[in-house]
């Protein structure tokens, strides 16, 4: 009986002891793939990672360029202050006014010239600011022959103003619209 008892002993100790095996073996493989996953994922997230940086990187690039440009838009609404745009062209009307000669060169300074009206279209656009200015037009290189600062001549198909003034200021004639009344005086304000 002593006997019996230690073999049963015995056999529940193997079968214990093999169950053990096979939790340990089963733990170890469920470890294993642990182990795996968790490389998976570190490799996942340095890829996260490294992308993230990227982003960073390119968000600070835009961020930079965005200030870049803000400041630049910023500069040039400066620089166009009292410009107005038109049909794909700016437009520059003084403060002050001075001799057409004088305008003329105070748009060459700025970059441009005084204004050629090249449609009807810039014609009414000119018309709305509803203030004696000079425009790009002149005979002082034949008289009575108008030609535009660029060498163009005078196109009278579309030209139709209120009014044409021509003056001789120093011995420049040269021209410009009334859009309303007359003040006198031969000093207007530049239309570039």
């Amino acid at each position: 009986m002593k006997m019996a008892l230690l073999q049963t002993s015995y056999n529940n100790l193997t079968n214990e002891r093999d169950q053990l095996q096979t939790s340990y073996n089963n733990l170890t493989n469920e470890r294993d793939q642990l182990q795996i996953s968790l490389y998976n994922l570190h490799g996942v997230l340095n890829q996260l990672q490294s992308r993230y940086d990227t982003l960073a990187r390119e968000k600070d690039q835009l961020q930079k360029r965005l200030e870049s440009m803000t400041k630049d838009r910023n500069d040039l609404q400066r620089g166009c202050q009292g410009w107005v745009y038109f049909k794909h062209s700016f437009y520059y009307i003084s403060s002050t006014t001075k001799f057409w000669r004088d305008s003329r060169n105070d748009c060459l300074q700025r970059g441009a010239d005084l204004m050629i009206i090249n449609s009807k279209e810039e014609q009414e656009f000119m018309r709305r600011f509803k203030q004696l200015t000079w425009i790009g037009l002149t005979d002082r290189e034949t008289e009575g022959t108008w030609r535009w600062v660029d060498g163009t001549l005078l196109n009278t198909r579309f030209i139709i103003f209120v009014s044409l003034f021509v003056f001789g200021v120093s011995s420049v004639p040269c021209c410009t619209i009334l859009h309303c009344m007359y003040h006198g005086g031969t000093n207007y304000k530049s239309l570039c």
